[in-house]
């Protein structure tokens, strides 16, 4: 009788294959879109369009169907928990925004599970964001097939977008030295 591990040994790219396909994240897998259009365009098309940093991401673990646990309904895509594949919740503290956005921080959504084009966020990176509201989760999702993208790589992007409604980082930059300001007067 053959144990299971000792095929792994015989043939180390079997166990090769297997731990890539185990540490393989969500942003690898397989997703067809429609290719974006320019920046001034996907500006119309979208319901919000903004820049900032994400401070946290909350998702249901992959085994909550095993546990028979239900997770918060905002992080599945369905109600039926039989059809619903997770939901990754994403707080995004807003630096600019040219559309949708009116807060300083804004709570947006992105599918998690496979082949659903979600978006691969990480906290303390900052993103240009294309957002489209969803009317069954009353929430802005972002998806990977959108021109959402590290801020670090949209900088011509960002100018071509021109002047922002909502400016929460010249505001927090104007706050700050207004405390400074005040500290020093009383000093």
């Amino acid at each position: 009788m053959r144990r299971p591990w000792s095929l792994a040994i015989r043939r180390p790219w079997n166990l090769a294959i297997v731990a890539a396909l185990t540490l393989a994240s969500h942003e690898a897998l397989a997703c067809s879109c429609v290719p974006p259009g320019d920046a001034a365009t996907e500006l119309k098309l979208s319901d919000a369009v903004f820049t900032g940093e994400v401070t946290a991401l909350v998702i249901a673990p992959r085994w909550w169907r095993v546990a028979q646990i239900q997770p918060p309904s905002d992080l599945l895509t369905e109600s039926d928990p039989r059809q619903a594949a997770r939901v990754e919740r994403v707080t995004i503290a807003v630096d600019q925004s040219w559309k949708g956005i009116t807060r300083e921080v804004v709570t947006v959504y992105t599918t998690f599970d496979c082949c659903m084009c979600g978006f691969g966020f990480q906290i303390g990176q900052q993103y240009l964001m294309y957002a489209s509201w969803s009317k069954s989760h009353a929430a802005y999702f972002i998806s990977a097939c959108s021109r959402s993208k590290t801020a670090d790589s949209a900088a011509a992007e960002i100018s071509q977008l021109g002047q922002a409604k909502y400016d929460f980082q010249a505001g927090r930059t104007q706050i700050q030295i207004q405390q400074l300001f005040q500290k020093r007067k009383r000093d």
